[in-house]
């Protein structure tokens, strides 16, 4: 039976699932929100050190802030759990199902007597479009959307984060946004743009979503009011491939990509995200290849074929003929290896299993 809730660990002894940080970090974890959580989360919101670069939490924190919020990422996270607990009965053979949140997103410190401490907070939310000035179209933009199925690849996330005073400037929140991207966010969350806000002077977080492959679009100013100062905020979005390209640029990805050493790698989607900076464009392609649905499986050479044609036509000034020929005599191949996969292709008469298919053949 297919466990809907992959990659996720599970904690033997308490059931809890939860994602592991790499080397490192092994001794940090993510998991869901934990009654009794709200007294460390009040200590490190009344902290200057994390809540100056925050818009949202008051200043005090009190008790009865921390329980609202608590209430809050408590219920969706166990919503998500039980939804993916719930699928994994309804699909036992898949395919994993999309949600629209990461169930595990506090981060905690393991200690060698086995217990934990929170040190900070990850988390996905659909983007709420601070960018856009104008108000009606911001509002639209919001609308449409929330209105689009989980998994659907063009719905733009907004990411936000939080970390321990006593542990920034270690690497730790630039590990834990990478794992949450490549493990849950791409995978799971069909994920495919990623905006990130963070206010003027914050370099630690800028740091961060760049080391991730996000790219600083710059200041804009859309009249915010935080704790009664007036703040600006950078843009980050994981998109480079939506910056216009060098002319030269369109070949020459390419170029690197196939002039580069093999590498043995376990975790391809994580491979092509740390890649989105040295390769946008290729490995926005790469992760729509990794992650197309299992019931498209078959059909996954012809596509790849297909958008390797048309990037190979659209080569700047005139198209990669080498690259055009090699695709269009490996195309047949490839068409017919989906053919055959789906099963629209008859198998031998005289195999030990005849038509296997899902409808009769012909007589």
């Amino acid at each position: 039976m297919l466990c809907q809730l992959h990659p996720l660990e599970i904690n033997p002894k308490t059931g809890e699932p939860f994602l592991r940080l790499g080397a490192p970090y092994q001794n940090i974890i993510l998991t869901p929100p934990r009654q009794g959580d709200q007294s460390v989360l009040i200590q490190h919101m009344n902290d200057p050190a994390i809540y100056r670069w925050l818009e949202r939490p008051p200043v005090p924190y009190l008790p009865e802030h921390a329980d609202t919020w608590f209430q809050i990422v408590k219920k969706e996270s166990d919503a998500t759990l039980e939804f993916l607990r719930k699928s994994t009965q309804d699909f036992p053979d898949g395919p994993l199902q999309f949600v629209d949140t990461c169930p595990v997103r506090y981060l905690r410190e393991v200690k060698e007597d086995g217990t934990d401490v929170i040190l900070g907070d990850v988390s996905f939310r659909r983007s709420p479009f601070e960018e856009i000035l104008d108000e009606v179209e911001r509002k639209q933009m919001q609308e449409d959307n929330a209105k689009k199925q989980a998994g659907d690849p063009t719905i733009q996330y907004a990411i936000g984060d939080w970390l321990a005073a006593s542990h920034h400037g270690r690497g730790i929140m630039t590990a834990a946004i990478g794992l949450l991207m490549a493990a849950w966010a791409i995978p799971r969350m069909g994920v495919r743009h990623v905006v990130a806000h963070t206010f003027a002077g914050n370099i630690g977080s800028n740091r961060v979503f760049e080391k991730n492959g996000f790219v600083n679009r710059g200041l804009f100013d859309n009249g915010k009011i935080a704790r009664g100062e007036r703040k600006s905020d950078n843009i980050f979005d994981n998109l480079p491939a939506l910056a216009a390209p060098k002319p030269t640029d369109l070949g020459s990805e390419l170029d690197r990509y196939l002039s580069t050493d093999v590498e043995r790698v376990t975790n391809p989607i994580g491979w092509w995200n740390e890649c989105r900076k040295l390769f946008p464009r290729l490995s926005c392609m790469a992760i729509d290849y990794l992650t197309i649905p299992e019931h498209l499986d078959a059909w996954a050479p012809t596509i790849f074929l297909l958008i390797l044609l048309v990037s190979a036509l659209a080569s700047y000034p005139y198209p990669d003929l080498t690259l055009v020929i090699l695709v269009i005599l490996t195309f047949p191949f490839a068409l017919y290896l989906s053919l055959q996969q789906s099963q629209y292709i008859w198998p031998d008469p005289f195999a030990d299993e005849a038509y296997p298919c899902s409808v009769s053949p012909p007589d």
